[in-house]
């Protein structure tokens, strides 16, 4: 049974046979599909053809759109994918960084270096994995992976979770539920936590997150601003 979900999307078809085969090798634990074109790949994943790959190897340069546009659209839609670049052009290559990614590959592709580029997607994926909260709702029980929930709010004994798929609001304190949370959630505001990997812009007054929420900062907050220095320089590879 595999574990793990890739992706590989090149205008190359020996390029994809070459790559697949290549990975095969190294991991028994990966279902492994390639595409052509971007097109097909999104066309796919939005018919229900397939599901969204958890890595996606995506080159950068096609005739018409680029790979880099592409991921931009789907990183909306999909979060948690975990981009490797690929490309034989380095001056295509400067606008890579306007998206989340795990590794830039270039061709020809040396298999150490996708062995590594494929191990920290793993590692980020297994991360995610074991970050989950549990929470109750409505006599639900709802099991939600951390890196989802975008921010969470209070009103009175009643939080609200805002994530990636759904909201959902249970009764208990924000101050002894972020007790069950990462460090990567910042208590920004009296009744406001947020994820600061969902963090798009840091202002005085406010926090601007990845889907355009805004979120008051309290005053005199200059720890805020601090305590997210400090936690996005220890967590860049």
């Amino acid at each position: 049974m595999s574990n793990y979900r890739l992706a590989i999307c090149d205008d190359d078809p020996a390029l994809c046979q070459s790559l697949s085969e290549k990975i095969a090798a190294l991991y028994d634990n990966i279902a492994i599909s390639t595409y052509l074109n971007p097109v097909d790949l999104e066309r796919r994943i939005q018919s229900k053809e397939t599901e969204e790959p958890q890595i996606l190897i995506m080159d950068i340069k096609f005739d018409g759109e680029d790979g880099i546009s592409a991921v931009k659209r789907m990183q909306k839609k999909y979060h948690l994918m975990k981009v490797i670049y690929l490309t034989g052009y380095i001056d295509y290559a400067r606008d890579i960084f306007e998206t989340e990614l795990i590794y830039f590959l270039t061709k020809p592709v040396e298999t150490e270096k996708l062995q590594e580029a494929i191990r920290r997607a793993i590692e980020h994926i297994d991360r995610e994995r074991k970050a989950e909260v549990v929470v109750e709702s409505n006599r639900r029980i709802y099991r939600l992976m951390l890196s989802t929930i975008l921010y969470v709010e209070s009103e009175r004994r009643t939080i609200h979770i805002h994530a990636m798929e759904e909201d959902v609001s249970c009764l208990i304190k924000i101050g002894d539920f972020q007790k069950e949370l990462s460090d990567a959630f910042l208590r920004c505001h009296q009744s406001y936590l947020v994820n600061m990997e969902h963090i798009s812009r840091l202002d005085k007054s406010q926090i601007v997150m990845d889907d355009g929420k805004h979120i008051p900062v309290r005053r005199y907050a200059e720890d805020i601003r601090q305590q997210f220095m400090n936690y996005m320089g220890n967590h860049l590879y």
